[in-house]
């Protein structure tokens, strides 16, 4: 007898366990977002829904398709020029409202040639520019504006 309440015991263990680790991987592949490239300069980052997206948030957004947005079809960007927002382009280099974001190249890391999306004017409603905060981020510059439909969730910096 003694042996079943044993067995038993350690079957709700087991259960109690595998409870737990289910809902902490949900939490983690639902909610948290780890990123290894240089791209940005954090880590980890919260999601949350994409209620209003501005200037300056990081937002992920749908890549599905893209060729160089490599194996993922979701890519996480900072919001280098919103809506309502003047964007130039001076040769190779990215200006919104004046101030620089940052600089084209003419090839990917792997020798591909990369077109440079060329743009002067106000962005139009629903429309974002993103960028990332390394030279070789693959972004805006290349593939143009989003559209804020293609935004999945607002991504909060922890770490």
């Amino acid at each position: 007898m003694r042996f079943q309440g044993t067995l038993k015991n350690k079957r709700v263990s087991i259960l109690v366990i595998a409870v737990i680790s289910g809902l902490v991987a949900w939490l983690i592949e639902s909610h948290l977002l780890f990123t290894l490239t240089p791209s940005l300069s954090h880590r980890v980052y919260l999601m949350g829904k994409a209620k209003e997206i501005g200037k300056n948030d990081y937002v992920v957004f749908s890549m599905k398709g893209d060729r160089f947005a490599k194996d993922s079809d979701k890519l996480l960007k900072r919001v280098g020029c919103a809506e309502g927002d003047v964007l130039r382009t001076a040769g190779k280099e990215y200006f919104c409202n004046d101030v620089l974001l940052g600089k084209a190249k003419d090839f990917s890391l792997k020798g591909d040639r990369i077109p440079n999306f060329k743009y002067n004017g106000v962005i139009g409603s629903g429309f974002l520019f993103v960028i990332g905060e390394h030279k070789d981020s693959y972004d805006s510059r290349y593939f143009g504006f989003i559209n804020k439909d293609q935004v999945v969730a607002k991504a909060y910096p922890l770490w």
